[in-house]
């Protein structure tokens, strides 16, 4: 039996991460809200003098606007942005970044895989993930990671008095530990592809507030509405 996969909207996902993790992302967020806003203050996006249906027209081109640009990692202004984005690019480093067969419904069981390794990590961050970026997620690291999760559950019920978190083992039996380390490190748990996530949109903002800044190419032919070239320079939304 498979589980029923959501592939629309978003679910939240909650990842364990190292002490000073949040502190570092808000400073970063911050960065990235401020240049929302000035990319915002151009002239082009500015709705006064428009009528209604013009203006209607510019806000949603300036949303649709932002949509491609947190997608392609030129803006990071959000806490689900910075994550999802993260997150793709440590799937196609994986060679992840492709269709996967629907995960079972033990891959989403409460508690840790087998060959887990989430201790160590203090700080709890909560965001949203579009749902298929989680599925598919949970399912490269389930199809990565079954056969030593297996193989796992066969060592311990056949090593039950070996402490690998202790790395404690009776006398003759110390290659067990060995052999935990290796069937562990084939198990990739989402928690650490989170936690990839994190660290590589935080590596992207950090980029982007290095960079030297420039008037953004905002409007695309493709994006923004017809008559939105008459605008003029009086303002812009607050």
């Amino acid at each position: 039996m498979m589980s029923a996969v959501k592939d629309e909207g978003t679910v939240p996902v909650t990842a364990r991460l190292a002490y000073g993790t949040g502190a570092n992302l808000r400073d970063l967020l911050n960065q990235e809200r401020k240049r929302r806003t000035a990319m915002a203050a151009d002239s082009q996006w500015s709705t006064e003098r428009l009528s209604r249906r013009l203006a209607t027209e510019a806000r949603a081109a300036w949303r649709q606007r932002l949509a491609v640009m947190r997608h392609e990692g030129e803006l990071l202004d959000t806490l689900d942005a910075l994550v999802a984005f993260g997150v793709r690019q440590e799937l196609m480093e994986r060679g992840w970044d492709r269709p996967w067969p629907v995960y079972p419904p033990r891959a989403r069981t409460a508690g840790r895989w087998p060959g887990s390794r989430e201790g160590g990590y203090p700080e709890k961050l909560t965001f949203r993930l579009p749902a298929r970026l989680e599925s598919q997620v949970r399912a490269a690291c389930w199809y990565t990671s079954a056969a030593a999760i297996c193989e796992l559950q066969d060592w311990q019920d056949k090593y039950r008095l070996v402490l690998p978190k202790r790395r404690w083992a009776p006398a003759g039996l110390e290659h067990a530990l060995e052999m935990y380390d290796r069937l562990a490190a084939e198990v990739t748990t989402t928690g650490a592809i989170w936690r990839a996530g994190v660290r590589r949109g935080t590596e992207a903002a950090i980029r982007l507030r290095a960079k030297p800044q420039r008037p953004p190419e905002l409007c695309p032919p493709d994006v923004r509405p017809r008559s939105l070239p008459v605008l003029g320079h009086y303002g812009a939304w607050p």
